[in-house]
């Protein structure tokens, strides 16, 4: 959610992309998701982990069984890391992407 407030000085919350496509059974695409702040990533592994996530309004969120992510982001340390992300990742299957060769682009 993004929380912003009114010209009267009332704060008003609206939805994320990311919680329209968590209540409708949609794709989200998350790009960047390295780079996601960590209440984000706490919220995303509640979402991911427990179907389910207190939104910042105290709403609570309970994911459509249809809801998929599609996340990108550099790759991150494996087991034992410390880093936020890692747990993060580790509800995602992964793979790496290699950079086709000159001889492989079209044209």
């Amino acid at each position: 959610q993004d929380r912003r407030m009114l010209p009267s000085g009332a704060v008003v919350y609206v939805d994320s992309p990311l919680t329209v496509a968590a209540r409708r059974g949609e794709i989200c695409v998350l790009d960047g998701v390295d780079r996601a702040l960590p209440g984000h990533v706490n919220l995303l592994r509640c979402l991911f982990t427990d179907g389910v996530a207190t939104l910042p309004d105290g709403t609570v969120l309970e994911a459509h069984p249809g809801f998929r992510v599609i996340a990108t982001g550099k790759p991150c340390p494996r087991r034992g890391s410390t880093n936020k992300v890692f747990h993060l990742a580790i509800n995602f299957d992964d793979f790496d992407v290699v950079p086709l060769s000159l001889s492989h682009e079209p044209g």
